[in-house]
C-alpha cells in the first residue's frame, strides 16, 4: 500500500530506508484510522498549494493526522445527532 500511495502522489521510494521509513509511516497513519483514499486525497491537496515539492511523504505527518481527527470529529458528531434523534423518536412511540 505504501509503494501505491508513494507512486499515485508522485513520490518514488528511492533507497531501501525511504521505502522503511514510508511504510511505517503508512503504518502508523492506518493505525490512527487513515485509508489509502484519506492519505492519497490529503497528499495531492497539500501539494496542490505547495511552493517546493516536498521530498518524503513524512512531510505530510501533521497533514494526515489532521484529517484523520477531522473524520473521526465529524463521526462523533454525526453519532450525536443520530443519538439524539432516536431519543427523539423513542420518547414519541413512547407517548
Amino acid at each position: 500500500m505504501a509503494d501505491r500511495i508513494a507512486k499515485s502522489t508522485g513520490f518514488g521510494i528511492g533507497d531501501w530506508k525511504q521505502a522503511t521509513e514510508t511504510q511505517e509511516l503508512v503504518r502508523e497513519w492506518i493505525a490512527a484510522g487513515a485509508d489509502e483514499a484519506m492519505i492519497v486525497e490529503t497528499v495531492k491537496g497539500r501539494l496542490a498549494t505547495a511552493k517546493q515539492k516536498p521530498r518524503r511523504l513524512s512531510y505530510f505527518r501533521d497533514a494526515v493526522k489532521d484529517a484523520v481527527n477531522d473524520r473521526k470529529a465529524a463521526s462523533s458528531q454525526v453519532t450525536g445527532h443520530t443519538d439524539a434523534l432516536i431519543d427523539r423518536i423513542l420518547k414519541k412511540d413512547a407517548a
